[in-house]
């Protein structure tokens, strides 16, 4: 199981760090390639529920289904991500401590792929991902 993991300090108490990372209608306003998040179950952020989302990408729009796996607040809030494509999908979770300076959150991709997955479908997840893992920070 391929996996990439960050960490970064958020100068901003836990608590809020959390709402916002599990508030997944307010993507869009923080992730700047996200286009929409469109809530498909009445819960809003609890343990099930289910969004459609839409992110801008370099070969146009993809539309990814997100399913809310955990959610102990403020420490973790993990999702499953699954493409429209079969036969992948991938689990991310948000680990959020306190910190001296503020919010430590540790970001977690780990991907899956069924058996009759190819390498392949791995290159092309990650030369998606690329352009935002090489940017420099602002």
């Amino acid at each position: 199981m391929p996996s990439f993991e960050a960490e970064v300090v958020i100068a901003r108490p836990r608590w809020e760090v959390f709402d916002l990372a599990a508030d997944l209608e307010r993507w869009p306003t923080w992730l700047r390639n996200m286009r929409s998040v469109e809530r498909r179950s009445a819960e809003r952020g609890a343990v099930g529920s289910t969004c459609e989302e839409v992110v801008d990408e370099e070969d146009g729009l993809s539309t990814y289904q997100l399913k809310v796996v955990a959610r102990r607040a403020p420490d973790r809030f993990t999702y499953m991500l699954k493409p429209r494509a079969p036969g992948a999908h991938v689990v991310v979770d948000y680990e959020i401590q306190e910190a001296p300076e503020g919010a430590r959150v540790r970001l977690t991709y780990r991907y899956y792929f069924a058996r009759w997955v190819s390498l392949l479908r791995l290159v092309w997840w990650w030369e998606r991902a690329k352009p935002f893992l090489d940017e420099p920070d602002p």
